[in-house]
């Protein structure tokens, strides 16, 4: 599992996070920021306008229906 985005943003900037698993069938995507599920379901994460309170560890955790496997890939993410 790989994460892809800028490691810090300026505050009120746009933060574009990016999860990727090669995976076959596609894998389901969930994350957490600093251990706490985020309502995202899909492999990327966008902010619009980040506060300090987007600043933490995004885990990115992908989950293969058929194989019952999951991995995860954490990031840390700044907001200046």
């Amino acid at each position: 599992v790989k994460v892809d985005g800028k490691t810090a943003v300026k505050f009120e900037e746009t933060a574009k996070l990016s999860c990727f698993a090669d995976s076959v069938p596609p894998s389901i995507y969930s994350w957490k920021l600093n251990g706490t599920a985020m309502n995202v379901s899909q492999a990327e994460i966008n902010i619009e306008k980040a506060k300090a309170t987007d600043s933490g560890m995004y885990t990115c955790e992908a989950f293969n229906p058929v194989t019952g496997k999951t991995q995860t890939n954490t990031f840390k993410l700044a907001v200046t």
